[in-house]
C-alpha cells in the first residue's frame, strides 16, 4: 500500500491476479487506482480463489463507477475479506455489493467505512443479510450517511444480522448435520439472549437440547 500506482500502474500487473496460485492478501491502500484501477482488479479476480483479502482503503474510487460488474465477480473469487473504506462509494455502489452477497458463499469481512452510502444503500445490505447470506460475520457501515429511525434502522439490523451469521445461522441450511454439533453452535450465542432465541425458534428441535446441555 501507500505507493500511489494509480490505474494505469494497477491495469500492468493485476492480470497476473488471474493466474495467482500463491498470493493470499493484497494491501493496496492509498493508491490512487480510482474506478478505473478498481475496473481492473475486478477482471483480475475472475476465476481467482486463492487470494483472500483485499484492502482498497483511500483510492479514490467514486459514486460513477459502475457496479454492475461487482456482483458476477464477487460471486466467483475466493475473497474473504474486501475493504473499501475511506472511498465515496454511493447508494447504488451498496446496492450492487449486496446483490453480489445474494451469491457469495465465501466473503466473511465487508468494510465500508466512512464512504458516501445512505439509507436506501444500508437497506438493500441489511436485507441481502436477512434473506440470502449468512456468511458475512462482519459489515462496517460506520460514518456513512445511513439515517436511523425507531421503526427503520438498516444499521442496527445489520449488527443483528452478522452476529446470527457468526453464531452460524448458516447451518440452519444443513438438513444432515450431526447432532453433536448443535451444542457448540449454541454455545456461541451462549450470552446472545436473542440469538440463540432466533436458533432455537428455527429449529424447534433444539430447545430440549439447549435446556440439556447449555448451562
Amino acid at each position: 500500500g501507500f505507493n500511489k500506482i494509480g490505474p494505469k500502474g494497477c491495469e500492468a500487473w493485476v492480470s497476473s491476479l488471474r493466474h495467482n496460485c500463491s498470493l493470499q492478501v493484497l494491501r493496496m491502500e492509498s493508491n490512487e487506482i480510482s474506478n478505473a484501477g478498481l475496473c481492473s482488479i475486478g477482471y483480475g479476480l475472475q476465476g481467482n480463489t486463492t487470494l483472500q483479502s483485499l484492502n482498497l482503503t483511500s483510492n479514490a474510487i467514486h459514486h460513477d463507477f459502475d457496479f454492475n460488474a461487482l456482483p458476477d465477480c464477487l460471486a466467483i473469487c475466493g475473497l474473504e475479506e474486501l475493504v473499501l473504506s475511506r472511498n465515496e462509494i454511493n447508494d447504488e455502489g451498496a446496492e450492487a455489493l449486496a446483490t453480489a452477497l445474494i451469491h457469495n458463499t465465501r466473503l466473511r469481512k465487508l468494510n465500508l467505512y466512512r464512504n458516501k452510502i445512505g439509507t436506501k444503500g444500508g437497506i438493500a445490505l441489511a436485507d441481502a443479510l436477512r434473506t440470502y447470506n449468512m456468511t458475512v460475520e462482519e459489515l462496517d457501515l460506520q460514518y456513512n450517511r445511513v439515517t436511523c429511525t425507531t421503526e427503520l434502522n438498516p444499521m442496527k439490523d445489520i449488527r443483528y444480522l452478522t452476529r446470527l451469521n457468526r453464531a452460524g445461522r448458516r447451518l440452519l441450511r444443513c438438513p444432515n448435520l450431526p447432532v453433536s454439533l448443535w451444542p457448540l453452535v449454541l454455545s456461541k450465542a451462549n450470552y446472545q439472549a436473542d440469538v440463540r432465541f432466533y436458533l432455537l425458534r428455527e429449529h424447534p428441535d433444539l430447545v430440549k437440547l439447549a435446556s440439556t446441555r447449555i448451562v
